[in-house]
């Protein structure tokens, strides 16, 4: 049970990094032809690469992944048709 509460601490705590990172790269988007661009995309790259390699100990369970893709997809895509539909 300590363990569970443990991981969910950690996915919400990588959550909220990914929802930040986010943000910095609409940021970017936004002021993409500034001569601070480049780098600003280097560091969210560095940043991105970082927020990936603490990810590497959750575990992963390909039907859950593919249930929760079709999930976002259908909320993100008009029209989507699930594979398993």
């Amino acid at each position: 049970m300590l363990q569970n509460q443990k991981r969910s601490s950690e996915c919400s705590e990588l959550h909220f990094k990914w929802n930040r990172l986010s943000a910095q790269y609409e940021a970017l988007w936004n002021n993409a032809y500034t001569t601070e661009a480049p780098k600003r995309l280097d560091a969210l790259i560095e940043k991105s690469a970082e927020l990936s390699k603490c990810a590497t100990h959750l575990p992963y369970r390909k039907g859950l992944m593919e249930k929760w893709e079709d999930h976002v997809i259908r909320e993100r895509v008009p029209g989507y048709k699930a594979a398993s539909t």
